[in-house]
């Protein structure tokens, strides 16, 4: 399978990461492999960061199932009202691709991070992350 596509004056340089696709278009200059190695390295940093995005929230935000307990499940304990009935999963229950929907601010910083003008100024993950770190903790407080 080709992850490179010529399409009239620039090519397509994909990589496909479960229901995520990554795609870069660049002029016939570029080094395809280098790119192909950029998306790589790309998906790893996000990886990274909502992985332990994930880690620190598991419970604060809250999503509904859709699953529903009834009274009849808590013996012994008074009935429950309709939002004490739903059951909730934390964001680790999320698949990743929605994390990085609902968090496109976060990926562009990311972006940002890593290519400045066209050119790829940083790979060092821990470099890349730092700015969001700083975000993190200034939002927690």
């Amino acid at each position: 399978m080709c992850s490179f596509i010529e399409y009239k004056d620039f090519k397509l340089v994909y990589r496909q990461y479960a229901a995520l696709f990554v795609v870069v278009g660049i002029d016939q200059t570029e080094n395809e492999m280098a790119v192909y190695e950029l998306i790589h390295n790309f998906v790893e940093v996000l990886d990274k960061y909502f992985s332990r995005v994930a880690e620190k929230t598991q419970f604060s935000q809250p999503f509904f199932t859709g699953e529903v307990l009834h009274p009849s499940d808590h013996l012994g304990s008074p009935a429950l009202d309709l939002l004490q009935q739903v059951h909730v999963l934390g964001p680790p229950e999320l698949d990743a691709a929605l994390q990085i929907m609902f968090n496109l601010d976060r990926v562009h910083i990311i972006l940002d991070e890593m290519v400045l003008n066209g050119c790829i100024v940083e790979t060092n993950r821990n470099r890349i992350l730092a700015p969001l770190f700083v975000l993190d903790k200034v939002a927690e407080s």
